[in-house]
């Protein structure tokens, strides 16, 4: 019989550490919050006839605390209606990767699944959607021009040729005249920047270009009409604002591609090549330190991607991977006006989808645990029962044996009910 002999009493003391076995394996190992792995996927306009170049996230997180994941390898699926395009790349030492999807034949939408290569868990899954409308609406502009320079008669039609001016860097103001006799002169006197131009020219001459070097965050200019070295008056000269945005970096046309400059030293910084209608090359540009205390590098042209619709470029600089710096600018390529800071969208976010699936396994393991110790409780309670039983027919034997009148079987029966209920509030307490 299980409770006969020496064997039940083993077997009590055997389960009740079991269970206290089990309840310690699952709080060392897996009791607690596990990292929940996820993706983030971040692109242009998801509408286009091409690939798509697209920027990828990835981290983990543990009580709302994200910690990215340096050099994971992950491999990320574009699914197609016949097809599928598959692209392995490895995360940087902040957690992201940029990369090249190209398109699936016959896919129209957008299907990207997001995995960990070595272990195959899915990081991201979901159909990205896009339009190029609304990615046109959403990114912000500047247009370059500055602002208040008209005394009514006259004034000045002036823009920024960089789109923004940024400290501590040359940019170059293209100014108009309008309503001034072509024998009149211009002169100009500049506040919060140094004039590296002439400070004065002839109408006649067409517009000016004027070489500006910021010194402060707030730049202004003031322009007088003066005829034969003399001012006609107050209503001959105007004031304007200058664009210009701090800690921006600045973008400078070079024969082999363009040079990016950034106020400070810095290790890197992140551009991404855009259109109104797509989102093209982009990456991580490894920045050189310069003697003045800025930095720069020089971003190649094999580096830049052509539209395909020959629309116009902007190089979009930003010291954030997701571009959500204030001081995020899209420098123009092709010789328009302004700017256009364009922000990749975030198409797909792995991490409601990890945290649910961890709270699931959480949830699992809890109610293994919990039905494991009930299980080991009424098992045990069941042995102390057979056990006292047992113990109490031997003892009414003995004391029949011996001539005595029995009188504790109440006393047993209390002490089955106390030991029963230490074996449950021992198992609780374990437990909470």
């Amino acid at each position: 019989m299980l409770a006969g002999g020496r064997f039940a009493p083993r077997v009590l003391l055997l389960l009740p550490t079991l269970g206290f076995l089990a309840v310690i394996v699952a709080v060392l190992f897996g009791w607690g919050a596990r990292p929940a792995r996820y993706a983030e996927v971040h692109g242009g306009p998801t509408d286009t006839a091409t690939g798509l170049a697209v920027r990828l996230f990835v981290a983990e997180s543990v009580a709302e605390v994200v910690s990215p994941l340096q050099r994971l390898r992950v491999i990320v699926t574009w699914d197609g209606p016949s097809s599928q395009t598959s692209v392995e790349a490895t995360t940087d030492e902040e957690g992201w990767v940029e990369l090249h999807l190209p398109r699936p034949l016959g896919a129209n939408g957008v299907a990207l699944t997001v995995r960990e290569a070595e272990s195959g868990e899915t990081l991201a899954h979901g159909i990205a959607r896009l339009t190029s409308d609304r990615w046109a609406r959403g990114g912000r502009r500047r247009d370059g021009r500055l602002s208040g320079a008209d005394a009514g008669s006259w004034g000045i039609v002036a823009h920024v040729r960089e789109g923004v001016l940024s400290y501590p860097f040359v940019g170059h103001v293209e100014a108009h005249v309008r309503g001034v006799v072509p024998g009149e002169e211009l002169e100009l006197e500049v506040e919060g920047a140094e004039l590296m131009s002439a400070r004065s020219w002839r109408v006649a001459d067409g517009p000016a270009i004027v070489a500006l070097r910021p010194r402060q965050h707030a730049v202004s200019l003031r322009w007088t009409v003066r005829s034969n070295g003399v001012s006609a008056g107050g209503a001959n000269s105007v004031s304007s604002g200058v664009p210009l945005v701090p800690g921006a970096g600045a973008v400078e046309a070079r024969a082999d591609g363009w040079l990016v400059k950034w106020p400070h030293v810095r290790s890197h910084v992140w551009y991404a090549v855009v259109s109104e209608g797509a989102r093209l090359a982009g990456g991580r540009l490894a920045l050189g330190a310069r003697a003045d205390g800025t930095s720069d590098a020089l971003l190649p042209s094999s580096k830049i991607e052509i539209e395909p619709a020959g629309r116009p470029r902007w190089l979009v600089v930003s010291s954030t991977a997701d571009a959500r710096s204030a001081a995020t600018v899209g420098f123009p390529l092709d010789g328009q006006l302004g700017t256009f800071d364009a922000w990749d969208a975030r198409w797909l976010d792995g991490r409601p989808l990890a945290m649910e699936r961890e709270r699931a396994r959480s949830s699992r393991l809890r109610l293994w645990i919990y039905s494991y110790v009930a299980v080991v409780t009424a098992a045990t309670l069941l042995l102390v029962g057979l056990e006292v039983r047992r113990a109490s027919r031997d003892l009414r034997e003995r004391m029949a044996r011996a001539g005595v009148i029995e009188g504790g079987a109440a006393r047993i029966s209390g002490g089955v009910a106390l030991v029963s209920l230490c074996v449950v509030v021992a198992f609780s307490a374990c437990l909470l």
